[in-house]
C-alpha cells in the first residue's frame, strides 16, 4: 500500500514539475519573440543613424572646404 502511495505522490510531483517546465518554456519563447522584434527595430534605427551620420559628415566636409576656399583666396 505504501509503495503505490509513494509512486502516486511521485507521479503527481513529476507532473507538477513537468507543467512548470512547460510554462517556463512558453515564457522563454515569448521573450525570444519580443527580443527578435526589438532587434529588428534597433537594426532599422542603426541603419538610419549611419545614413544620417554619413550625410551630415559630407555636408560638414563640403561646407568646411567652401569656407577654407573663400579664406584662402580661391576663385
Amino acid at each position: 500500500m505504501s509503495d503505490t502511495g509513494l509512486s502516486t505522490a511521485l507521479a503527481r510531483e513529476l507532473g507538477s514539475i513537468s507543467a512548470k517546465l512547460d510554462n517556463l518554456h512558453e515564457g522563454q519563447q515569448a521573450h525570444t519573440k519580443k527580443l527578435d522584434s526589438m532587434d529588428a527595430r534597433l537594426r532599422t534605427v542603426e541603419k538610419r543613424s549611419a545614413i544620417n551620420g554619413g550625410i551630415a559628415g559630407g555636408v560638414v566636409g563640403v561646407t568646411i572646404a567652401l569656407i577654407k576656399n573663400q579664406f584662402s583666396g580661391g576663385s
